[in-house]
């Protein structure tokens, strides 16, 4: 069994499937061998500058919603300092063949309402993406 997203920011693995894993201060740190992502929804791959393993360094995050990734680009968090890059992973059924994830430039709100937006993922590449796709 792989890795599933059960919700914001959760994954669900059996032990066998991980690496790995150790503790840091009071947090335990797991290493998978493999994740798989959901194919239904977009998830967004965050790299920065950040604490890794207690170290200051490059890292990266996934994030699955907007919200996150709007707070992370404006204020950083406690693990990652500073935002250089955010990519975009859109659902299996809307990705070019060969490509799995686009770098992103931009994120608009096209509609929808104030408490269910429909978002834009623009890439730099001018590919759009739509949030109502999935």
């Amino acid at each position: 069994m792989r890795p599933a997203m059960l919700g914001r920011n959760v994954f669900l693995t059996k032990s066998d499937e991980l690496q790995g894993r150790f503790r840091i201060e009071d947090s335990e740190v797991l290493f998978w061998k493999s994740i798989n992502l959901s194919r239904c929804t977009y998830v967004f791959l965050v790299e920065g500058v950040g604490f890794d393993a207690g170290a200051l360094g490059p890292t990266s995050q996934l994030v699955c919603d907007v919200s996150t990734i709007k707070s992370l680009w404006e204020n950083g968090s406690a693990e990652l300092l500073n935002v250089h890059r955010v990519y975009v992973i859109p659902p299996l059924a809307l990705r070019k063949t060969g490509c799995y994830m686009e770098p992103l430039s931009e994120i608009r709100i096209s509609g929808g309402s104030e408490r269910s937006p429909v978002y834009e993922f623009v890439t730099d590449t001018g590919h759009v993406f739509s949030s109502d796709e999935v």
